[in-house]
């Protein structure tokens, strides 16, 4: 007996034309799938259309996906991942300029005005250290570190040897570690 809930079972199913199944797989990635855009464009509102992108095209592609033993989740990010950079090369920016429009989107639950803005402030801050860093660095960190995939499956989705990922995140984390070291002492 299948699981009702596996991404495995529930691909198939919807490979078949089960649309109730694609809907459960829209469930289980809707969020993963918007932190990894929403953190390549940092724009709240692209990132919704990025994502409605996403899905439709899943399910346009799904009569020639192939089980190849991953995750289905793969299939869907490497989807997100083109539709990011078709979203640039259109936009032709690397990432959303307005700091401001950025830090007003960041969901803030403190309950006081100073906290308000040293949050803001401080998010301003990370997207700035962010900026810094390569597009190959931003991506591998938001990868691991956001939607919590492992080196072997960034690895795949980047196209690029697991000793590269590693690579990338050790450089990645030591660019921000100064960027952050650097902002903070010159206050």
């Amino acid at each position: 007996m299948t699981d009702a809930t596996d991404p495995k079972d529930l691909m198939e199913r919807a490979r078949a034309g089960d649309e109730e199944a694609f809907s459960l797989l829209y469930q289980q990635y809707l969020t993963p799938i918007f932190r990894y855009i929403y953190f390549r464009i940092l724009h709240k509102e692209d990132a919704e259309d990025l994502l409605q992108i996403v899905f439709l095209k899943a399910y346009q592609a799904l009569p020639r996906f192939k089980n190849l033993g991953k995750e289905p989740l793969s299939f869907f990010y490497t989807i997100a991942r083109n539709a990011v950079i078709d979203h640039r090369r259109k936009k032709h920016e690397v990432l959303a300029d307005d700091t401001e429009k950025f830090a007003k989107h960041i969901a803030d639950t403190a309950p006081s005005a100073v906290d308000l803005i040293a949050a803001r402030d401080e998010s301003v801050i990370v997207q700035q250290a962010l900026k810094s860093l390569s597009d190959d660095q931003r991506e591998a960190l938001t990868l691991k570190y956001i939607n919590d995939m492992s080196n072997e499956e960034i690895s795949q989705l980047m196209q690029k040897e697991e000793p590269a990922v590693r690579q990338l995140h050790s450089r990645g984390l030591k660019a921000l570690r100064e960027k952050l070291w650097n902002t903070k002492t010159n206050k």
